[in-house]
C-alpha cells in the first residue's frame, strides 16, 4: 500500500473488520495490536 487513500479503499472493497498494527520495539522485538475499524 502506497498511500492512506488506497489502504481505506482496500478495507472498504474487502469489508475488514479490523486493522492489525505490527511494529518493531526499541529492543527488536516484533510487537503488534489490533483495532476495529469504525
Amino acid at each position: 500500500m502506497s498511500t492512506a487513500k488506497s489502504v481505506i479503499e482496500m478495507a472498504k472493497k474487502n469489508e475488514a473488520k479490523m486493522v492489525d498494527i505490527k511494529f518493531v520495539d526499541t529492543f527488536g522485538t516484533w510487537q503488534h495490536f489490533s483495532l476495529p475499524i469504525a
